[in-house]
């Protein structure tokens, strides 16, 4: 609806569907959120708080989903951090950073805290292997102490939630959580491949694991694997909800616009189905609009992603098809599977 900013459109059309549960990032807007929208430039939000406070982000708290995932970045390491990027603490994380990083996030989680006490947030990265590795597609990081970096921005992320948590009212029905997300898994499961599951995960506890699973989508036992392998992993807090029930996965999905029905049926049947019956809290698609572009559409930036406000892409063949509604506003088969699975 061009009438309505992104994030609030792509929110309605997945209440729609009878989802409670929502994935949004949390940092940027003006970045991740342009088509349709207003939004200050980025040195008018300073901290994590100041996004969460906005005006179009306080009409999606307000919406009647249960559950926020969001995709959270203070700016202790400046204004243009991004997922999918190098995390800045890779070659170094001051004390005055990881201070900083503790107190943006105490303050976000006491505004949900405080404001939504009825809701669950849970603040969580993009994908952790790429930002250890230094980039998306990036090989290894070996003889690092990229690791040990990581694992102390996580725990001062952690702080700040945990000590939010600490005020929460004991009548909430909601909370909140911090989450580490993992997307190389297999290679470190069966090949020993050093990534965040292996060298991060073990030295900082975390409340919950969030999984991005492309590269164990395509077969079931690789992808049950997988999640024993993070369950196993896991270095839990004692908030941690118990079991599998503290994984989560935070993407999976194909472009549809180059994958046969067949293949995108038998990804979801296997994600969806596989989590579920062993308990995973959440299971969420990319995306529900699609916002990854051919470089030749005019509105693609150069990265391959539809951010230009006066110009979005709404010529489906010039879309990878990552979709749960096509830009005509119409059911793809995903977005059908879930409203069967959710009942409505």
């Amino acid at each position: 609806d061009p009438s309505v900013p992104v994030l609030l459109d792509g929110a309605r059309a997945l209440r729609s569907l009878g989802s409670t549960v929502i994935k949004v990032a949390l940092f940027r807007p003006g970045w991740n959120y342009a088509i349709n929208s207003q939004w200050p430039p980025d040195d008018a939000f300073p901290t994590l708080r100041s996004v969460a406070e906005h005006p179009q982000f306080r009409a999606l708290w307000e919406m009647d989903f249960t559950t926020y995932v969001l995709v959270a970045y203070s700016t202790a390491g400046g204004l243009s951090e991004s997922n999918l990027a190098a995390g800045y603490w890779v070659e170094g994380l001051s004390q005055e950073q990881a201070a900083e990083e503790e107190r943006q996030f105490y303050d976000a989680a006491l505004f949900f805290i405080e404001s939504f006490p009825q809701k669950t947030f849970v603040f969580a990265n993009c994908e952790g292997d790429w930002e250890l590795r230094g980039g998306l597609g990036a090989p290894p990081r070996r003889g690092a102490d990229a690791p040990g970096r990581m694992a102390r921005w996580l725990a001062a992320r952690q702080a700040g939630v945990t000590r939010a948590r600490q005020q929460r009212r004991p009548d909430a029905v909601g909370n909140v959580f911090h989450a580490a997300e993992v997307n190389l898994v297999a290679e470190s499961l069966w090949g020993d491949v050093p990534n965040v599951v292996n060298e991060v995960l073990p030295q900082v506890q975390v409340d919950m694991v969030s999984y991005s699973s492309y590269d164990t989508q395509h077969d079931l036992h690789d992808f049950q694997d997988a999640l024993r392998y993070l369950v196993k992993s896991h270095n839990r807090t004692a908030a941690s909800p118990p079991g599998f029930a503290a994984i989560m996965v935070g993407e999976f999905g194909l472009p549809q616009s180059r994958v046969p029905l067949q293949d995108v049926s038998y990804v979801l049947g296997n994600v969806i189905n596989a989590a579920l019956s062993l308990g995973v809290a959440y299971v969420m698609f990319w995306e529900t609009y699609c916002n990854e572009c051919h470089q030749s559409a005019v509105g693609c930036d150069a990265a391959g992603r539809c951010r230009q406000p006066e110009a979005p892409v709404q010529n489906a063949s010039q879309l990878n098809g990552f979709w749960l509604l096509r830009p005509d506003g119409s059911l793809a088969w995903p977005a059908q599977y879930y409203k069967a699975k959710l009942g409505n």
